[in-house]
């Protein structure tokens, strides 16, 4: 108020009091709101938690069946390698045979 000759100065007195209080309520009003705001982020997030942990405990269970059907196709794998080794050698065991019986039937021929 630029003109307060025309008030009594009791008015006066308690109008720049009530403009003190105001101004210190300005910089306390801007850390209420932030306040506020982290207490609604705080909330939302606590809503949502169930939800998450939801979502998390899901994708634990997917994890585990899919780790344990990785382990059960590599025993099959490993199996079939040995397998397949065993396998190898035994073919590799009879072409030699074969490889030297061709070779003593050329020999009789001849």
């Amino acid at each position: 108020m630029s003109d307060n000759r025309a008030l009594p100065n009791q008015l006066i007195r308690r109008l720049r009091a009530i403009q003190i209080e105001l101004d210190n309520l300005i910089p306390e009003k801007n850390n209420h709101a932030f306040q506020i705001k982290l207490i609604q982020d705080a909330t939302d997030i606590a809503e949502s938690l169930p939800t998450d942990l939801e979502s998390l405990k899901k994708a634990r269970n997917k994890i585990d069946k899919i780790s344990t059907d990785a382990a059960e196709l590599y025993g099959k794998i490993d199996t079939y390698y040995k397998s397949s080794d065993t396998t190898s050698k035994i073919i590799l065991s009879k072409k030699t045979r074969q490889i030297y019986l061709l070779s003593n039937v050329k020999k009789h021929i001849e």
